[in-house]
């Protein structure tokens, strides 16, 4: 269900991705969440999301770190590689 939410509804997919990483209770959840349905929803509708992303990171402290375990690169377009890359600049790995 989640999977094809990401896939088909992104403006539906990216409270919902929101709401898990908050709930994340440690670091391993986290990254489930970050090489899940982050991941997937950035990879599939990145350019569409960029903006909301760049709000949202700065000011959330497990968003960002998040961010870090998000893979999926080569699946990525340009832009929201470089502005992921700008964005992520200072953050110490996952």
């Amino acid at each position: 269900m989640v999977e094809e939410m990401v896939k088909r509804d992104p403006d539906a997919a990216w409270p919902f991705v929101l709401d898990l990483v908050s709930r994340a209770e440690d670091d391993r959840m986290l990254a489930l969440i970050a090489a899940g349905p982050l991941e997937e929803l950035i990879i599939a509708h990145g350019d569409r999301l960029i903006e909301r992303i760049e709000a949202v990171a700065p000011g959330d402290l497990k968003f960002r770190p998040a961010l870090r375990g998000v893979w999926g690169q080569n699946d990525m377009s340009r832009n929201v590689l470089q502005r992921l890359g700008d964005l992520l600049r200072d953050e110490p790995p996952f």
